[in-house]
């Protein structure tokens, strides 16, 4: 009898252990899936998981202040779903005499002579033999972010970079936009986590999206358009200089009725009562990568021209028109540049100066639907039709209304000058417009750095 009960109790007692193990194991997968599906709302430097990204796991380990959701409003997480705000610029923004430590024989990428369209105005060009001290040219600063001290991130909480707490908590864009490749390494890593995001819409939960019409991620480059005024041009001219060796297509305006004078734009006004272009006066917007392939650039063939003296100081290499390398004269108020087939820069000089919607359509053969990143500054808003489509597609809303006087700002702040334009043509030392090279290139590191961080800027 004795012997019996014990056995009944054995009998339930393995049954009660096989139940157990049966039921941990689906915990055990169901916990798993709850954790894949939360991690996308983890901020980015505690995710534990190994990234699908190789490549970003190594941004997170070397350039930890980067991916700190404490650059941002409300200290928001990291998701390919939200698009956060980031904090003030000036709170979270300093310029450093780093130049020199910067990656190497990559600080200075190019010069006033790189072959696509540059305007001379902002050239900040010196021979060889004028050479100032380190700290007195434009490239020597960088723009790098710092925790703002009102997050309350404690020193212990920190993140430890190679083992070493860096309590300084400086993100250096410069390095991270390089290491990570330019406008190709970010935009293949939206890419990556876009794809494995769990859920195929990907813009801002901010408004409600009608995605009806548009091409799938994945069958597009990343789109970016740049709409407003010259200070914005710099930021197109920048990366399109700065990044030479990864373009793949480069697109400008050939045979434009465009008045770019005052002269020319008060008779238009007076004429016409207004400055709307129409398609067939913008011209050709075409393809211009092969001229300059074959342009005297590529073969160091390039004359100095008279004509250009004015803008550059004596000794310096002045560049050749237009019409020498591109064979007739262009103009980037409407362009596109393209890196590496996978992602494409629009600008548009003043949009509200178009018939915008047939623009896009017969010229740029672009969906308004397909913008992905909005960097504005116009003092208008835009086009009835392309407002619409934005903020059905929550681009108009996570819209970037560029703040170009808080980097001159900084600047002051900073380093005690602004680095704007001092060529001889500048009658006002220094101009509004920055040095280029100089600031824009911050200025496009930090685009790169909202678009890889879901984020934008006011």
């Amino acid at each position: 009898m004795f012997d019996f009960g014990r056995k009944i109790s054995l009998f339930i007692l393995i049954i009660l252990v096989l139940m157990y193990l049966i039921w941990t194991m689906d915990h055990s997968s169901y916990s798993m899936k709850i954790d894949l599906n939360a991690s996308s709302k983890i901020d980015i430097l505690k995710i534990k998981r190994p990234s699908v990204s190789g490549k970003l796991d190594k941004m997170k380990m070397k350039h930890p202040y980067c991916f700190s959701k404490n650059l941002f409003d409300g200290s928001k997480e990291y998701s390919i779903d939200i698009v956060r705000h980031m904090s003030p610029l000036h709170l979270v923004a300093q310029y450093k005499l780093i130049g020199k430590d910067v990656m190497a024989n990559s600080s200075i990428l190019y010069n006033h002579l790189c072959p696509y369209i540059q305007k001379d105005r902002y050239n900040c060009a010196r021979n060889e033999s004028d050479i100032l001290e380190y700290g007195d040219n434009p490239t020597d600063w960088k723009l790098t972010l710092k925790l703002p001290n009102d997050h309350g991130y404690e020193r212990s909480d920190r993140p430890i970079e190679n083992g070493i707490s860096n309590s300084s908590g400086d993100c250096n864009l410069w390095n991270l936009v390089h290491d990570i490749g330019g406008p190709v390494g970010v935009a293949e890593s939206v890419m990556e986590l876009q794809q494995t995001s769990h859920h195929k819409d990907d813009q801002s939960n901010l408004a409600e999206k009608d995605t009806s019409g548009r091409k799938g991620k994945n069958q597009r480059p990343y789109i970016v358009l740049i709409a407003g005024n010259s200070y914005l041009r710099q930021i197109f001219e920048a990366i399109s200089c700065g990044w030479f060796n990864d373009v793949t297509d480069y697109r400008a305006m050939i045979g434009s009725y465009y008045c770019d004078s005052i002269e020319c734009r008060k008779k238009k006004l007076k004429e016409r009562g207004g400055l709307k272009y129409e398609p067939n006066e913008v011209g050709n917007i075409t393809s211009l990568l092969e001229k300059v392939k074959t342009s005297c650039y590529m073969n160091e063939s390039c004359t100095r021209h008279k004509s250009k003296n004015k803008f550059y100081r004596p000794g310096v290499t002045v560049p050749p028109p237009r019409q020498d390398i591109f064979g007739e004269d262009v103009s980037d108020n409407i362009a596109m540049v393209e890196f590496g087939r996978k992602i494409q820069f629009y600008f548009i000089f003043h949009p509200n100066r178009y018939n915008v919607t047939r623009l896009f359509e017969e010229k740029l053969n672009l969906d308004f639907g397909d913008v992905d990143k909005l960097i504005w500054n116009c003092i208008d808003d835009p086009d009835l039709e392309m407002k619409q489509i934005f903020k059905s597609t929550g681009v108009w809303q996570t819209r970037s209304i560029w703040p170009y006087k808080k980097f001159r700002f900084i600047q002051s702040r900073d380093i005690g000058r602004w680095f704007g334009a001092d060529n001889p043509w500048i009658y006002d030392v220094p101009d509004t417009h920055a040095c280029l090279p100089g600031p824009p290139d911050d200025e496009v590191n930090l685009i790169l750095f909202l678009i890889l961080s879901n984020a934008f800027v006011t």
